[in-house]
């Protein structure tokens, strides 16, 4: 498994790894509830950490 650990590994120092962060557990939370399909809660999830991403970079 050394393989996945080095990809956890570049995730967590990636200068955006917060964007991904700040958002999946509610996404997740949405899906396993019901609230989201899969497919609703991966496009809401894509479009939280673009709107993350562009809010650090100022371009919001």
């Amino acid at each position: 498994i050394p393989k996945l650990q080095e990809q956890a590994v570049a995730l967590n120092v990636h200068p955006f790894a917060f964007a991904y962060y700040r958002n999946s557990a509610n996404r997740i939370a949405q899906y396993l509830t019901g609230e989201l399909t899969l497919d609703e809660a991966l496009q809401r999830l894509q479009q939280d950490i673009d709107d993350a991403i562009a809010e650090a970079e100022g371009s919001s």
